[in-house]
């Protein structure tokens, strides 16, 4: 159950039963775990330095923006390039790293055009999309979400293949990758 309050006396009340240090002033990525349980996270160029539960603020979302062509059969990575969304630094281009030690939400979708034969998709190592489009000239997204545990130095990629070449629908609704933060696990 998490607290709520618009009251600041009551924030910092609850900031300080928790032990959450003052915010961060020097240094990098931070985190606190309170006697809870829960990791909190601060950054100096971030939120003014502020403690934030990482559940809450951990999270990160990349697209494509360059024309591409998916490649004829052979599973690759999915080339990301531009980032929507990364307050703490954690995309590394073309995946997003999973800082923490816990359990993480991954989503993802590969809008192509004319994908004939059949396509599929991994997120995270876990096959999420597999699909035998029959439909000539027919639009496919492959989408899905997984749950995967990180060590804390793991990436989150996604996996494709198409049987024929195709080009990706390139927006941020139509080809995407998006990690989050759910909790130690």
């Amino acid at each position: 159950m998490r607290f709520q309050s618009n009251s600041v006396s009551a924030l910092q009340t609850i900031q300080t039963l928790l032990g959450i240090p003052p915010p961060v002033t020097s240094g990098g990525t931070q985190y606190y775990t309170d006697p809870l349980g829960d990791i909190w996270v601060a950054n100096p160029g971030i939120y003014g330095g502020s403690w934030n539960r990482a559940e809450d603020v951990l999270w990160a979302r990349v697209y494509r923006s360059v024309t591409y062509t998916t490649p004829a059969g052979g599973a690759q990575n999915f080339p990301y390039d531009t980032v929507n969304r990364d307050p703490f630094g954690i995309v590394a281009l073309p995946g997003i790293t999973l800082p923490l030690i816990g359990l993480w939400s991954c989503f993802a979708a590969i809008q192509v055009a004319n994908a004939n034969g059949r396509q599929y998709m991994y997120i995270a190592s876990q096959l999420i999309f597999d699909y035998n489009n029959q439909n000539f000239n027919a639009s496919t997204t492959m989408a899905g979400a997984v749950e995967a545990m990180s060590n804390g130095a793991s990436t989150c990629y996604v996996l494709f293949s198409t049987a024929v070449a195709g080009a990706v629908t390139l927006t941020n609704t139509a080809t995407w990758l998006q990690v989050r933060f759910i909790g130690p696990g």
